[in-house]
């Protein structure tokens, strides 16, 4: 009896039924209507069955649909897939797992755009579901790779309309009321604005592709129900010059709606958000012990211990893989301009404080930015193996545990987070190859490998 309560159960159930189940996404995907006549044909006749049939041909007629869905799918994704092996072809379908409609979270306050799931089951829905360093970690291999430009462009331009203080959102909220508490998630879209260029066909057209922003000045909070919101048009050329221009004169902001309301684990002086670029090596800089900028920070949140607005990794100073990510972005966009398709080839700085000294105004091209960079790289992130060549580096031989490798940071309040080994400078290694001696990467890629990677994956830092 037991047997035939979940035969019936497995063909009249409402919510696991297929038919049921692809009934209610008609209106958002109507070329479903011949996978649902299928389906209504092939349960209709599963049903006449007798009980003790109906799991076998049950589950023949899902497996049979899935493994079309399957060769479908791939036959919709790039060469690259459609001609990989099994696992490539397997791994792809992530891409179709993570982006998808959500009644809850969009990429507009208000039209119902599918999204991107910062990670599944725990960033599903609601202001929890896209956050901007997820969205651009992840769109190359998951839309770029496999094919979906379109989906990969309204992310772009959705993130780039919500620009405000020179950067993007961590959490999107649809955007609603974004939240701007992340240093790298701006360079991370960066990269990826690069990327789509570089890999979709006529990719640079995007560049020039007009979108009103969410918020017309670029600084200041308007509701998503006000007049003023989306109310400026601009290019996304404009967006990229704009973030340049803001991180080289410096962003200081506190955190809109700041308090217990918008975070009830962050301390006051967490709100505070402040980046300048270093005149004198070309690095941006920023953050403090009081907030979680990058990705691998995590804010503390218990009183008793005595960590409750506490990051256990502030990672504040100048991150090597944000460094990689500028100077990629810097070496891109002068490609461009001297194509002809980017017009910003220097960027004039107001007379700005860096560290409590006075500096003048100054005008700035980006091959000085670019250059400033490549020379102080490997002096100021380097450890070199024999102490000897420490005079040659910006070394406190004294705070140094491990030699052949690159840090982690570099200026940060607490001198010997620098030094910690951590699996962030390959991301600088991928994308800007050209900060790196050779010889020295190799040698740290080994070291990362031996001292990080564990039978079951790698920790965040040794």
């Amino acid at each position: 009896m037991a047997a035939m309560d979940t035969c019936e159960l497995s063909i009249t159930g409402t919510d696991l039924h297929p038919v049921n189940s692809i009934t209610r996404h008609l209106s958002i995907f109507p070329a479903l209507a011949s996978v649902l006549e299928w389906y209504k044909d092939r349960m209709g006749a599963i049903k006449l069955l007798p009980n003790y049939l109906v799991p076998r041909y049950f589950a023949l007629a899902v497996m049979t649909a899935y493994e079309s869905a399957r060769v479908r799918a791939y036959s919709l994704m790039t060469p690259l897939i459609q001609t990989g092996d099994y696992f490539t072809r397997s791994l792809s379908l992530t891409a179709l797992q993570v982006y998808s409609f959500v009644d809850s979270a969009s990429l507009h306050p208000t039209a119902k755009i599918p999204t991107l799931a910062a990670g599944l089951p725990h960033f599903t829905d609601r202001h929890m579901r896209t956050w901007g360093r997820d969205v651009f970690i992840s769109l190359r291999g998951i839309l770029l790779v496999t094919g979906q430009y379109e989906a990969a462009k309204e992310h772009i331009l959705a993130f780039a309309s919500s620009l405000k203080h020179g950067m993007i959102p961590n959490l999107l909220d649809s955007l609603r009321s974004p939240r701007y508490n992340s240093r790298d998630s701006v360079w991370w879209f960066f990269q990826s604005v690069q990327d789509y260029c570089t890999l979709v066909p006529n990719g640079e057209d995007i560049l020039q592709e007009s979108f009103a922003r969410r918020f017309p000045d670029g600084e200041n909070f308007v509701e998503y129900t006000s007049p003023e919101a989306y109310s400026t048009k601009v290019t996304l050329e404009d967006i990229l010059i704009e973030i340049l221009e803001a991180h080289a004169n410096g962003i200081h902001y506190r955190e809109w709606n700041a308090g217990p309301r918008l975070d009830e684990q962050m301390s006051d002086k967490g709100f505070q958000v402040d980046v300048d670029l270093d005149f004198n090596t070309g690095f941006v800089t920023g953050g403090s012990v009081y907030n979680c900028g990058t990705w691998m920070d995590k804010m503390g949140e218990s009183a008793k211990a005595g960590t409750k607005g506490v990051p256990a990794t502030p990672r504040d100073g100048a991150n090597v893989e944000i460094i990689g990510l500028l100077k990629s972005s810097l070496r891109w966009v002068i490609e461009l301009h001297r194509k002809k398709k980017f017009r910003l080839d220097s960027i004039q700085i107001g007379e700005t404080r860096f560290k409590g000294v006075k500096r003048p105004a100054r005008t700035l091209t980006i091959e000085q930015w670019n250059d400033l960079i490549q020379q102080n790289f490997e002096k100021y992130f380097y450890v070199p193996l024999d102490p000897a060549k420490d005079g040659e580096y910006k070394i406190h031989s004294e705070l140094v545990n491990r030699r052949g490798m690159y840090k982690d940071t570099y200026g940060s309040i607490t001198p010997f987070a620098d030094y910690q080994m951590r699996p962030n400078f390959p991301v600088a290694m991928c994308v800007a190859p050209e900060l790196f001696n050779k010889d020295h990467a190799i040698g740290a890629l080994y070291l990362a490998k031996e001292v990080l990677l564990g039978p079951l994956g790698k920790t965040l830092g040794q």
